[in-house]
């Protein structure tokens, strides 16, 4: 049964019920392991990632264009953090959030900002996911596919066996650019 919070953002959220409680269920560190780790500052610039990515996913916001018309969130304060630790903050945070897999991992850094306000990045977003139609549909198929596959796997009747088709499934349906297969 879907708790009362998750329903009542379900219902806020541009996506469907099922589809918010599966983006929202799903994260490799549900203890927090690598948050947990993080400094003040760096925790800051993750929760604040958190925030944009919440406004784009689950509430439709529309992206901005950047430098050739890239598709990019709005710039995102990092503080003082140096560019090596706010992709390395960034990555961590596509490690524990799956559900923001429009994001790329390049950030763009502000130019406008001068070194004693701190730096802000702004994260460019995957083109086949840059407006609002385009990243719900993106994320209710993803959202089908777990169910699907969820279904199937669970179907197994012991851990190994559930572990090895979900292994292969994974593998037959993950693909990289250009002629690359896992």
């Amino acid at each position: 049964m879907i708790n009362t919070d998750i329903s009542y953002a379900a219902s806020k959220s541009v996506l469907s019920a099922s589809a918010y409680k599966i983006m929202k269920g799903i994260s490799p560190t549900p203890d927090n392991y690598l948050y947990n780790k993080l400094t003040v500052e760096e925790k800051r610039f993750y929760n604040n990632i958190d925030a944009v990515m919440t406004d784009f996913l689950y509430y439709g916001k529309e992206c901005t264009k950047g430098v050739g018309g890239r598709p990019m969130t709005p710039y995102i304060s990092a503080g003082s953090m140096k560019l090596d630790q706010m992709v390395d903050v960034l990555n961590i945070y596509l490690y524990d959030n799956p559900q923001a897999f429009f994001f790329s991992t390049r950030p763009l850094i502000d130019p406008d900002v001068d070194s004693k306000q701190g730096s802000s990045v702004a994260i460019t977003i995957y083109p086949d996911t840059d407006t609002p139609a385009k990243l719900k549909a993106r994320a209710e198929q993803i959202a089908s596919n777990i169910q699907t596959v969820s279904k199937k796997v669970n179907k197994k009747n012991n851990e190994y066996n559930r572990m090895r088709l979900a292994q292969s499934v994974i593998c037959k349906r993950l693909t990289f650019p250009g002629t690359y297969r896992v």
